[in-house]
């Protein structure tokens, strides 16, 4: 898919963002994700993160429940004014997420990330209708069908699109639309992206005009890239990159120099 797509900007002579037939943005600011194992812990990664330029952050939650808001109250303390969300991977049921909803509220988060199973579409409605927060899928956001249910049944209020988990620019154009037309929240997001997802997934995410900082945290875990020239990153903002088709090109030296033999 996203070959396809680079190879039709490239005969064009255009980007991907204008093929994908809009420009609301040229940039896509970035979050760092923050999963620790306690409050001291995310202090530390949120404090070297604001040092690098990041405003926006992602916490983890679900897997060390009873510290969970302390270390959100925590990432909120240390950044003031930034934009901090929770993603609890389905890790709550109805009771704890309801609990939690609510300390997470106090803490100045606004939007909660797939905090029960995506099968469960009951726990998902009572959620929406027992906080102020925006209740967004992530998992549960495996393809158009089910994200169609969900909406008829009024059970979600955003949606993480993700290029890589729906196959590619394509679909995740689609989901796109349909999350536009029904007035859900949309939030970029990835499954540990780079650098080629990554540049698909800027201009996406430019092309439909995501303010929210957006959680392509590739970059942040590998510590050298098979790029000729680097991603177009300042100050943790992504641009979206300006030559034809995804703008990126492949030096195929470090193609060659990260290739591991097969026995």
């Amino acid at each position: 898919d996203l070959a396809a797509h680079d190879l039709i900007g490239k005969r064009l002579g255009i980007t991907v963002q204008s093929w994908l037939g809009a420009k609301r943005a040229d940039s896509v600011p970035l979050a760092r994700l923050v999963s620790a194992a306690d409050p001291e812990e995310a202090v530390r990664i949120t404090q070297a993160a604001l040092a690098e330029g990041y405003r926006g952050f992602k916490v983890k939650v679900g897997h060390h429940k009873a510290l969970d808001a302390q270390i959100v109250h925590a990432v909120a303390q240390a950044a003031p004014g930034a934009f901090v969300w929770v993603d609890a991977n389905q890790g709550y049921t109805l009771e704890e997420a309801i609990r939690m909803a609510r300390a997470f509220e106090r803490c100045g988060v606004t939007l909660f990330e797939q905090p029960v199973p995506m099968s469960d579409v009951y726990a998902m409605k009572k959620l929406l209708s027992a906080t102020a927060l925006t209740i967004a899928l992530d998992e549960a956001a495996m393809g158009l069908p089910f994200v169609i249910d969900l909406i008829r049944r009024e059970a979600v209020e955003g949606l993480a699109i993700k290029v890589s988990k729906v196959g590619g620019l394509h679909y995740a154009r689609q989901m796109c639309d349909l999350a536009l037309n029904a007035g859900l929240t949309l939030i970029g997001s990835n499954l540990m992206d780079a650098p080629i997802t990554f540049a698909a997934s800027v201009h996406l995410f430019a092309a439909y005009g995501m303010t929210l900082p957006a959680d392509l945290n590739g970059p942040q875990f590998i510590a050298q890239d098979y790029l000729a020239e680097p991603l177009p990153i300042r100050n943790q903002v992504a641009y979206v990159p300006t030559a034809p088709g995804l703008g990126v090109a492949i030096d195929e030296a470090k193609v060659r120099q990260f290739t591991l033999p097969l026995p």
